[in-house]
């Protein structure tokens, strides 16, 4: 019986929508912390709903950054555990 393998390019995608989370969340993080990129600002219901604007900044870059930190280990245990597709 043959092991399962991994096809490269769907483990290129993998990493490539990983990394792209974790940026989504830093430049979530730098817009609303430390520089404004653009003429957008955090809803006042968003605030208070969080109670501060530094909590509010917290939970919504800190998501997509937890998201893609999981997703990327999870692509790199099944990269370790199963061998690539020879093509």
């Amino acid at each position: 019986m043959t092991k399962p393998r991994i096809n490269p390019f769907s483990t290129l995608f993998d990493l490539l929508i990983d990394f792209a989370l974790i940026g989504m969340g830093v430049l979530l993080y730098y817009h609303f912390s430390v520089h404004a990129l653009a003429p957008v600002t955090l809803s006042p219901i968003v605030v208070d709903l969080f109670g501060s604007k530094t909590l509010a900044v917290w939970v919504i870059s800190g998501v997509p950054v937890l998201a893609g930190v999981l997703s990327l280990l999870r692509t790199l245990f099944r990269i370790i555990r199963k061998p690539f597709v020879s093509s």
